[in-house]
C-alpha cells in the first residue's frame, strides 16, 4: 500500500524522481527483511547523514570558483532531502 501511495505521489508530480528511487527502494528493503519490524526509514537516513561531506563542502565555500557550485549542490541536496521527508510522512500518515 504505501509504495502504491509513493508512486501515486510521483504520477502527480509531487514527488521527484530521485525521491521516488529512494522511497521504493526503502519499501522493498523493508519487505525482504520480515524477521523485525519496518526500519525503512533507517535505510533512508544515510541520505541525511552527510556531516563529513557538508564540512568538507563548507570549506571551500569561499573559493570564488568554486562556490557556486557548492551553493547549487548544497540547494540541490536539500531539495531532495525536503522531497523525501515530505513525501515520506505524508504516505505514512495516509496509509
Amino acid at each position: 500500500m504505501l509504495k502504491g501511495l509513493y508512486w501515486e505521489k510521483f504520477e502527480n508530480g509531487q514527488c521527484g524522481g530521485p525521491s521516488i528511487l529512494v522511497l521504493t527502494d526503502s519499501v522493498d528493503r523493508a519487505l525482504d527483511d520480515t524477521s523485525m519490524q519496518i526500519k525503512d526509514y533507517e535505510f533512508m537516513e544515510r541520505y541525511f547523514d552527510s556531516s563529513k561531506y557538508l564540512n568538507f563542502m563548507l570549506k571551500f565555500k569561499g573559493v570564488p570558483v568554486l562556490s557556486w557550485f557548492i551553493t547549487w549542490y548544497l540547494k540541490k541536496r536539500i531539495s531532495f532531502q525536503y522531497d523525501i521527508t515530505v513525501n515520506y510522512i505524508e504516505c505514512h500518515d495516509e496509509t
